[in-house]
């Protein structure tokens, strides 16, 4: 599992030592990346839906809870992986 968190104009902050085995990426050169650099073209579109989405709700009512969204992660060596994703406003 790889734990990682991003701000609300989705630049990573912070990325788990799991990313090194899971994605081929160490916390610091995921880091270095756009947080969608690792998602897969053909997921980009959901992800940008639901969060949108979330941010739009957000403004009207703070914290709206949490999603989950099964994408397609890219990992270092270009090779896909089925990915489930928790996401949660803080």
């Amino acid at each position: 599992m790889v734990f990682f968190t991003l701000d609300l104009s989705l630049e990573p902050l912070y990325y788990s030592e799991s990313s090194t085995e899971i994605l081929g990426y160490t916390p610091k050169e995921a880091l270095a990346l756009a947080a969608l650099a690792m998602v897969h073209e053909s997921s980009q579109e959901e992800v940008f839906t639901v969060l949108a989405s979330y941010l739009e709700l957000e403004a009207k009512q703070p914290y709206m809870g949490s999603v989950t969204m099964r994408i397609l992660s890219k990992r270092r060596d270009q090779s896909t992986l089925l990915t489930e994703n928790y996401v949660s406003f803080l």
